[in-house]
């Protein structure tokens, strides 16, 4: 439990040997919550060095680095809540230590500045060993953010002392914070606290049926809400209104309603005194509620990193079909007349590995629009507008079947970004005629290319005849080359042409499938790398505080359990009762949290309007069997506490 002062002459040796003795003595008891900070310490350390390696300022858009150090902020503030549980944990559970040292007469004020140096020891050197781990393995996360990026760089090993010391002073502020928080504990504490910390037995928990029941209606109610109809919701209101309902309904389910379940339970007497049911079940409904607070931010934390690493998985998981989806085709352009075709052509005739598979070039007219029976939605947008003979060009391209209208129908095709601007069977006016369609149907598809067009509207070909343009260019071309996500030296010298031909008439702006998968492949690679660590670093703090506060009960059973040996129970059937009470604490939060985050990520596809099922159950699974081992350490050592 704790290293024992050595006496001579009445006097406690030497305070410095007594603090070695109680970090080697303790550091079993400490030795997760120190691997535990290592890991943080290492993992901020590494956003900090890639914030200032001068091979990612170089090779990523300034708004990436943005991104690094706002995900560096949130790691900051989960470290310190994980840091400033864990410190309070281990003073209090070091309270009859701190009694003794007290009888022996030791002052208040030295107790205190031991456990002040004792945490600053151990805080400098798991700093210590954080940035030496982050050191050595900078270079590899370095390239694991390129290859997530889609740059092929070659990496080099950098050693960052601006990251070093921006790391150490973080640290180093927690350190000193959470030491003073630990010198005012013991000043608190008074004499006969230190050894009724542990003699004290909670009252048993009533647990309110009402409140019990009224928060899981809450919870279900926040769920209903969260997957309606987000059109018609205000959305500022909605996330509120969702947010509020799901986290004061998963305290009062932790807090009531699972005590309330626990009695119901305890009423089954056919079940109850079956082998160690009745011990369970005990100890179930004395737990929830002792633990209640932290089971609920342990769900809530738990769903916030589900969903942060289920949403930049699915962004990244689905690039390819995203990027084909909003700028299908190689490149494309629209023009006046066809000066810069030949050139276009020639320039792509250099790049045998980029052979022309497809080359089309379609009439089109351009209007403004405005939706008529959505006044919610009632403003004026640009459309391009094709023909169904024109349409007909392209179609089997992009996996699209012919279109049959009549006069005053259209299909409207819609890229990903503007789904919710229009929906099937609305009307469309042209504002520069009297002309007016209804939607027969809505594609989110931008078959024309982003910045060519993003909402086109296919028409009957005697219509189209009668609409008047209102812009010169008239003619989209559209080429689809082999290789083309690996095009970046042939797009690079089309830029430059469109660039250099900036003031002619035929001038606009191109349209390359390579710079837009590029640029996107760089924001989604560096938003899932810092969602994924976040996720980690969550996973790490709520892992570690339900293993701290289960491993501090443990020792309040040991004579529990001694009893339940007495009386005839085998080491093997208390074994498993501690894997079944175990699991029950661990299973409850994880449960909840991934219920949370699987409506939080269903919201989140109906609003992006795709379909997130199959990264979402990837990041699920793997979160739970990371949580596993969590609940494998936290049973072997309650087991070696309480049944030795």
């Amino acid at each position: 439990m704790f290293a024992l002062a050595q006496i001579r002459g009445g006097f406690i040796l030497n305070t410095g040997t007594l603090i070695k003795k109680n970090i080697k003595w303790n550091f079993k008891n400490y030795f997760l919550y120190f691997a535990s900070m290592i890991f943080i310490i290492m993992i901020v350390y590494t956003f900090n060095s890639i914030q200032y390696n001068n091979q990612i300022i170089e090779n990523v858009n300034k708004n990436m680095i943005i991104l690094m150090k706002v995900g560096a902020v949130c790691i900051y503030i989960f470290a310190f809540i994980f840091m400033w549980y864990s410190n309070s944990f281990f003073t209090k559970n070091r309270k009859k230590e701190v009694g003794l040292y007290s009888m022996l007469g030791v002052e208040k004020r030295k107790i205190a500045r031991m456990l002040f140096v004792e945490n600053f020891m151990l805080g400098a050197l798991a700093l210590f060993i954080g940035i030496l781990l982050g050191t050595l393995l900078s270079r590899i996360f370095v390239m694991l953010l390129f290859n997530l990026m889609g740059k092929f760089v070659a990496v080099k090993f950098t050693l960052s002392i601006t990251a070093i010391t921006t790391t150490a002073t973080i640290f180093g502020i927690f350190f000193v914070i959470l030491s003073i928080h630990s010198y005012v504990l013991i000043y608190r504490f008074k004499l006969i606290e230190f050894f009724r910390a542990k003699s004290k037995r909670e009252k048993q928990p009533k647990g309110s049926a009402l409140i019990g029941i009224s928060s899981l209606i809450m919870l279900i109610t926040g769920y209903i809400i969260a997957i309606g109809d987000l059109k018609t919701i205000n959305f500022p209101i909605y996330v509120l209104l969702v947010l509020s309902l799901v986290i004061i309904g998963t305290y009062g389910v932790f807090s009531s309603f699972m005590v309330f379940y626990g009695k119901m339970k305890r009423r089954n007497t056919k079940k109850l005194y079956r082998g160690m049911n009745l011990i369970n079940t005990s100890n179930f409904i004395y737990r929830i509620r002792s633990n209640s607070f932290i089971l609920g931010s342990i769900a809530i934390l738990s769903a916030t990193a589900i969903t942060a690493a289920g949403m930049s998985y699915s962004f990244y998981y689905q690039i390819g079909v995203d990027m084909e989806a909003s700028n299908p085709y190689s490149y494309s352009y629209a023009l006046a007349n066809d000066k810069i075709d030949s050139k276009i052509t020639n320039i792509i005739e250099k790049y045998p590995e980029h052979k022309i598979i497809l080359d089309k070039t379609i009439d089109v007219k351009y209007s403004e629009c405005n939706i008529l029976d959505r006044p919610e939605k009632s403003y004026n947008f640009d459309a391009t507008i094709i023909s169904e003979s024109q349409f007909a060009k392209i179609a089997e391209f992009n996996g699209l079947s012919k279109i049959d209208l009549e006069k005053n129908d259209t299909v409207a095709f819609v890229s990903p970004t503007l789904v919710d601007i229009l929906e099937k069977d609305n009307s469309v006016k042209l504002i520069n005629s009297d002309k007016k369609f209804k939607v027969k149907d809505l594609k989110v598809q931008n078959i024309a290319g982003v910045s060519v067009s993003t909402f086109t509207l296919v028409v009957d070909d005697e219509v189209y005849s009668q609409i008047k343009s209102e812009r010169e260019i008239s003619q989209i071309r559209f080429i689809e080359v082999e290789n083309k996500r690996e095009s970046t030296k042939l797009t690079k010298e089309l830029e430059e042409l469109f660039s250099n031909e900036r003031d002619t008439s035929y001038y606009t702006r191109l349209d390359a499938f390579e710079t837009i998968y590029t640029a996107q492949m760089e924001f989604r690679g560096m938003f899932m790398f810092v969602g994924i660590f976040i996720a980690l670093v969550v996973l790490v703090c709520t892992g570690s505080m339900i293993y701290f506060k289960l491993i501090n009960e443990a020792e309040d059973e040991k004579m529990r359990y001694e009893i339940v040996r007495k009386v005839g129970a085998s080491k093997k059937d208390i074994f498993k009762s501690i894997g079944c009470q175990m699991a029950i604490m661990f299973a409850f939060p994880i449960v909840i949290g991934i219920t949370h985050a699987a409506f939080a990520l269903g919201a989140l596809s109906q609003l992006l309007g795709k379909n997130l099922v199959i990264p979402t159950i990837i990041t699920m699974i793997v979160y739970v069997l990371i949580y596993c081992i969590y609940y494998l350490l936290t049973i072997s050592k309650y087991n070696h506490t309480v049944n030795k």
